[in-house]
């Protein structure tokens, strides 16, 4: 345990050269049926009055309507969701708008594939676990993020934040060469940023 924690340490104090460092928490879920859940670990460096840099690790559950088609050949299956643990790094450009501000954020977010489960159509809650290799699917997906947002300072220099991301796959996560199948989603985020 003591060993993460100096990993941590040594990850995120070479942030400190650049500015103002803020650490966070960041959730929420998908605008339409493609993301069920995202929750962020952010970490957020101050480069200029205007721009921030913003690495986080990521938690998400994709949603993944292609394979089901593939998937009706084992059962009567609703829904195929990917757990992600995912690193994005994002710039964010900002303008005050008091008492808010506002800023557009992008960037690229590299994800690893936890489990990938499929939802039988008579049961809400009933899930199968599914192997990635039989179903011909890569475990690595590569995405670019693109948002706006709203912040607001509150006490101590902590902010609060509301923003709505779109995220987009650029890697086909079908290991099949005759199909494709790409991740994206609409996701609203509502987040704390702490200074260090």
């Amino acid at each position: 345990m003591n060993g993460t924690w100096l990993f941590l340490w040594l990850s995120i104090f070479p942030l400190f050269l650049f500015g103002q460092v803020y650490i966070g928490v960041n959730g929420g879920g998908g605008l339409n049926d493609l993301v069920s859940l995202r929750v962020a670990v952010p970490v957020e460096v101050q480069l200029s009055k205007s721009w921030r840099l913003q690495p986080a690790l990521v938690y998400t559950q994709q949603h993944t309507p292609a394979l089901l088609f593939r998937l009706s050949k084992l059962g009567d299956y609703r829904r195929a969701t990917i757990e992600y643990i995912g690193l994005p790094i994002l710039c964010s450009g900002r303008f005050s708008l008091p008492p808010f501000a506002v800023y557009a954020t992008a960037g690229p977010e590299l994800n690893y594939a936890l489990t990938l489960k499929a939802t039988l159509e008579n049961s809400s809650f009933r899930q199968e676990r599914l192997d990635f290799n039989s179903l011909q699917v890569s475990r690595w997906s590569v995405s670019v993020i693109a948002g706006i947002g709203l912040e607001k300072v509150i006490h101590n220099d902590c902010k609060i934040r509301f923003e709505f991301l779109y995220l987009l796959g650029l890697s086909d996560i079908d290991i099949n060469s005759e199909s494709s199948i790409y991740t994206e989603g609409k996701i609203f985020n509502l987040g704390l940023l702490i200074p260090l």
